[in-house]
């Protein structure tokens, strides 16, 4: 799991550790800039079983000063799901505040009740 910029570099962090353990991996990112940077992308990424990106509407921080979007393109060889909380599930307002605040704040946890498990990886085998 990666919060913010951390969301970024866990996509390379996946697949070292696909390749060391020699599953694929599930990955939930929170807050995570959707950058153009390509190494900081998770299209090509053949170590991530699933991904989940959450992020509140309201965030500027993933669009405007991170990068080029608030979800990432769902058109990729693993499953890739976004989830865009609303201001009205909870309450953050300002593109900083939406930003910092999401992972503390006291109904985030409820929040994340509602999305489905991810699945169980497929083994894959070590390149190596």
């Amino acid at each position: 799991m990666g919060y913010s910029h951390g969301g970024n570099v866990s996509f390379n962090g996946v697949e070292t550790l696909s390749k060391q353990l020699g599953v694929k991996i599930n990955l939930i990112t929170v807050s995570t800039p959707v950058r153009s940077n390509q190494s900081e992308q998770p299209i090509n990424k053949k170590g991530i079983n699933e991904h989940i990106q959450i992020v509140h509407e309201n965030d500027g921080v993933t669009s405007f000063w991170g990068g080029d979007a608030d979800t990432f393109n769902t058109n990729t060889p693993h499953k890739t799901t976004n989830y865009v909380i609303p201001q009205k599930e909870i309450d953050l307002k300002g593109s900083i505040e939406s930003h910092t605040d999401l992972p503390g704040h006291p109904k985030f946890p409820n929040y994340l009740k509602k999305i489905p498990r991810l699945s169980n990886p497929k083994p894959i085998k070590n390149e190596n």
